[in-house]
């Protein structure tokens, strides 16, 4: 069930309000007019290789991609069975190819990324970027839903992650980076390449990087909070304080306030070398 709330939003809504209420099983669901391969390929395996249908099937299989709106909105178009049919640049389907200077978030820009791939290699601003890193959006609060058991659920064991977060009434984006896992375990986590950070506006020079200076407590794991970087340096879905910033194990703050604040939106990425 969780995979099906994952992939898809128009899942996520039947399964919602189809649940039975006594013991939480679900009712059966007829889903009519969906592509089985779709379906089991693509929604629980994650890829599809369009080789294995002809020019009919494509058609069926663009369509049902369509009415299950699928999260990652873009199929990879990996093979064709006539040589001649090639994918057209306006699909009503919005399927198309993600370029280099693009990143799937709502909330920072591809200068944003550049910036943070330059803080992971502990570049500066003006240093020329060494390495192309692609940022995987793993999840998103408004997307998979405002909880820490979704997070852990989709986050957890997947190693470097940034954490973005889009204060509510603010113009502040706030983040971190974790170069170890996420998990439950309970424990603080030593590491020396962690960072957290905060933009204040859309423009990248107006921003505060502070990075790890009491690496036995870089980040801390537990099911009981979000991502959660130093002693409350950057605390994000804490079961006992919310969302706070107060600084501890980083060199700086990262707000001019060590007040709660709500998030806006949420989202997760993985970052990975191109």
């Amino acid at each position: 069930m969780v995979v099906l709330h994952y992939r898809s939003p128009y899942l996520q809504r039947i399964l919602s309000t189809n649940k039975k209420k006594n013991d939480g099983t679900l009712l059966h669901i007829k889903l009519p007019n969906f592509h089985p391969k779709l379906f089991i390929k693509y929604i629980y395996g994650g890829k599809l290789f369009l080789k294995e249908f002809d020019t009919s099937d494509i058609i069926k299989l663009l369509d049902s991609a369509s009415k299950l709106c699928f999260q990652s909105n873009r199929l990879g178009f990996l093979s064709l069975s006539d040589p001649n049919i090639k994918p057209s640049n306006k699909s009503e389907y919005s399927i198309a190819k993600e370029s280099k200077n693009e990143i799937d978030s709502k909330i920072i820009t591809y200068q944003h990324a550049e910036l943070i791939s330059k803080w992971v290699d502990k570049l500066n601003i003006s240093d020329k970027l060494i390495s192309l890193y692609k940022f995987k959006l793993l999840f998103r609060a408004s997307r998979d839903r405002y909880s820490r058991d979704v997070f852990h659920v989709v986050c957890d064991n997947q190693p470097r992650t940034v954490a973005i977060v889009k204060v509510k009434d603010s113009n502040e984006i706030l983040g971190g980076y974790n170069p170890l896992e996420w998990n439950c375990y309970e424990n603080f986590v030593t590491t020396e390449d962690s960072f957290i950070f905060s933009f204040s506006n859309d423009r990248i020079d107006n921003h505060i990087l502070s990075r790890v200076i009491k690496e036995h407590r870089a980040t801390f794991n537990s099911c009981q909070y979000g991502p959660s970087f130093g002693v409350s340096d950057l605390e994000i879905w804490s079961l006992y304080g919310g969302n706070c910033c107060k600084k501890s194990s980083y060199e700086n703050p990262i707000r001019d306030t060590e007040g709660q604040f709500v998030v806006e939106d949420f989202e997760v990425f993985q970052i990975l070398r191109e």
